[in-house]
Order: structure tokens, then sequence, then C-alpha cells
């Protein structure tokens, strides 16, 4: 891992304890909720932060990711239920990180990009549901 990769993953695993506070953080926030924590990088360095997080979240079943949309309508996508909720999508995160990569908004150039806003909201973006083990719930805007 190269000096760069080194500092982007430190500032990451730093937002990560704040992101998933359940007082102040993102927590029960959709997607869109775990952009914009690192600000003070580039917009490259942002997307890989965002992508790391996303990934080291789902490792850690602090989120879950319901399918996105368009793969809602293919009987065979695979699903499993969490905390009575049946249409949790059931891959591993790099699978998910993957397709999330794959259906980024190409021509974004920039944080501020109003198709990064519409991204969120699309039929192509997944939604998440925060896991609260404390109640036994998954919790979701």
């Amino acid at each position: 891992m190269n000096e760069s990769n080194k500092k982007l993953r430190e500032t990451v695993l730093k937002i990560l304890s704040i992101v998933s506070d359940r007082n102040d953080g993102a927590f029960g926030q959709w997607i869109n909720g775990l952009w914009g924590w690192h600000t003070d990088l580039s917009y490259t360095d942002q997307k890989d932060a965002f992508f790391f997080l996303l990934e080291k979240l789902l490792e850690d079943e602090i989120i879950v990711v319901f399918p996105p949309e368009e793969l809602l309508k293919d009987p065979s996508t695979p699903l499993k239920s969490v905390f009575q909720h049946d249409n949790v999508w059931d891959v591993d995160a790099a699978t998910v990180v993957e397709y999330v990569r794959d259906h980024w908004p190409p021509e974004v150039e920039d944080e501020t990009d109003e198709k990064l806003v519409y991204f969120w909201y699309s039929d192509f973006c997944p939604r998440i549901a925060w896991v609260d083990k404390v109640v036994g719930r998954l919790v979701a805007s």
C-alpha cells in the first residue's frame, strides 16, 4: 500500500467511528449519508474513501444493503432476511462496492455535481439500513 493509500485508509477509519455514531453520525441515513465526511480530500480521493467506508461498514455488519430497484425486478437476485426484513441483498461487501463503482456516474467531476445527487436516488443505487443490534432492528430513513 503506497503512502497516499495509507493516509486515505487512516482518514476513513477515523471517519468510521464518527459515521456510525448513533447520535451524531450518519446512523439511519441513506447511502448518501456516507458521502461528504472527507471534504479535505480531492474528489477522486473522496470517491475512494466512500467506497472503502461502504465496504468496511458492510464487512463489519454495521449496515446492510437492499438491492437497487433494477435488481429487485430480477427473481434471481439473492435475498436474505435480517430482523424480519426479507429483502436484504445477500451478496458480499466486495460485490456491493463493485456494483456501485460500475454504476457511478462517469461524467461527475466533483462532489457538488447534481448528477451525483440524482444517482443517490436512482434505481441503480442500493439503499442501506443500519443494524441496531441493541434493539434488534434495521434503521433506515
